[in-house]
């Protein structure tokens, strides 16, 4: 699966994902990485393409660990949710 946003001052991000990964998530996700994206960098529109390859201070360490806390919560609640349908009483 592809997640694809654009946002409507032209930043975009995409996410690829199994079938499975909620899309909420995924959006969420996505929202959260461009709000930080143009956070760091506010003048992202006029960088040329060799000045945005080489930026330094996208991410650091932990926020690349609060990333993956984020994905592994979300993993967490998708299993949690599925097994709970599979237990459920009719």
């Amino acid at each position: 699966m592809c997640h694809v946003y654009v946002r409507h001052d032209g930043l975009a991000a995409v996410l690829v994902s199994d079938v499975d990964y909620p899309n909420r998530v995924a959006h969420t996700l996505l929202t959260k990485v461009l709000d930080d994206v143009s956070t760091k960098c506010p003048d992202w529109k006029t960088m040329s393409s060799e000045s945005f390859k080489n930026y330094k201070g996208w991410f650091t360490i932990s926020d690349l660990k609060e990333l993956k806390n984020y994905i592994l919560k979300a993993q967490f609640i998708k299993e949690f949710v599925d097994s709970s349908q599979r237990w459920t009483c009719s």
